[in-house]
């Protein structure tokens, strides 16, 4: 299908207004969000972890060994942990990365390339002595296969693995299969910006008949279909992984476990927006390029440190890039090409 005919009526709004963002911008995100009480956030993470907890598990062997240290634990007086690193990653480069593709929760694989990003942030780790304990993943093949690679390089494969659809990519909507300069060429440029870069504004919804919806993928059986979205803003996505860092992300690196999250650009982005406070609109200034670990550490109020003289770092943020000056430049750039 072309562009207009899967937008239909919402082409024909753009139609109306060809170069004008105004109607999208102002639409009111709190008539979409999906608010919830504080402790009625708490309950849905804590339901959503036991009905779909952790895929791969520690071996039997090793959780009969940890029981004596875990009954100590329960048994002797709590002193409060070092918190962990919390290490964030891209996944590797997926195929409709590479065709310039909206993808959102479309489910395409890793290229090649993808799966040398992979190895090669493993191997970052490694290098600067990083050695997480939990590892946390949407559940998208292209995220799910970069978790694999970079556990398999680091000889790390019996690490438990949550999967959380709170870490799935923003949707696109309607957009979800459509080329992006295709898509900008017939709609317009501005509105397919504007939907892709405002914060509040979202693409036109995708049908329930559409190929690309999630609410008929078997994976997704176990969350609500209110919960399932068929568009979002950035604000939406943002939103919607917000909890899962408040009650088990957090929690994992409070009790002085190394987290590592490898996931999307714009659902990263949402948990840098809560670890660092940014606003609004300079959270859009933050970039998460394919296979580069952004790592931050946090004092025991678990409030972010400040990186050290020469560390390699972005604008608003006190994480840590662990790559060379010149390779993360090179990333970086790979990214604003396909923006």
């Amino acid at each position: 299908f072309s562009p207009s005919h899967r937008i239909q009526n919402h082409v024909r709004l753009s139609a109306a207004t060809p170069r004008s963002t105004e109607k999208i911008e102002v639409e009111d995100f709190e008539e979409y969000a999906r608010c919830m009480s504080p402790r009625e956030e708490r309950k849905r993470i804590q339901s959503e972890s036991r009905e779909y907890a952790v895929i791969d598990e520690r071996p039997k062997w090793q959780r009969a060994l940890l029981a004596p240290i875990k009954l100590t634990k329960k048994v002797l007086p709590k002193s409060k942990a070092k918190p962990g690193a919390l290490i964030l990653l891209r996944c590797g480069e997926s195929t409709w990365n590479a065709n310039q593709t909206f993808t959102g929760w479309a489910d395409p694989d890793l290229t090649p390339e993808g799966y040398r990003e992979c190895e090669h942030a493993a191997r970052l780790l490694l290098a600067q002595g990083y050695s997480p304990d939990v590892v946390y993943t949407s559940r998208l093949k292209r995220a799910v296969r970069s978790a694999w690679t970079v556990l398999a390089e680091m000889d790390s494969q019996y690490l438990p693995v949550y999967k959380s659809w709170r870490l799935n990519e923003r949707s696109y909507g309607a957009l979800t299969g459509l080329s992006k300069k295709g898509a900008a060429q017939e709609l317009g440029a501005d509105v397919v910006q504007a939907w892709r870069n405002s914060l509040k504004a979202r693409p036109p919804p995708m049908k329930k008949t559409d190929p690309y919806y999630p609410g008929n993928d078997p994976r997704y059986s176990d969350i609500d279909e209110e919960d399932i979205p068929r568009t979002e803003s950035l604000l939406d996505c943002q939103e919607r992984a917000r909890p899962l860092w408040e009650y088990k992300i957090k929690k994992d690196i409070e009790r002085g476990e190394n987290v590592l999250v490898i996931a999307h650009t714009n659902t990263l982005r949402g948990l840098i927006k809560q670890i660092d406070g940014i606003n609004d609109d300079d959270i859009q200034e933050v970039s998460m390029p394919n296979g580069v670990p952004f790592v931050y550490r946090f004092d025991k109020e678990m409030n972010p440190v400040k990186p050290g003289e020469g560390s390699l770092t972005q604008v608003h943020t006190s994480g840590t890039f662990l790559e060379k000056p010149g390779l993360l430049k090179a990333a970086l750039k790979r990214q604003k090409d396909w923006a």
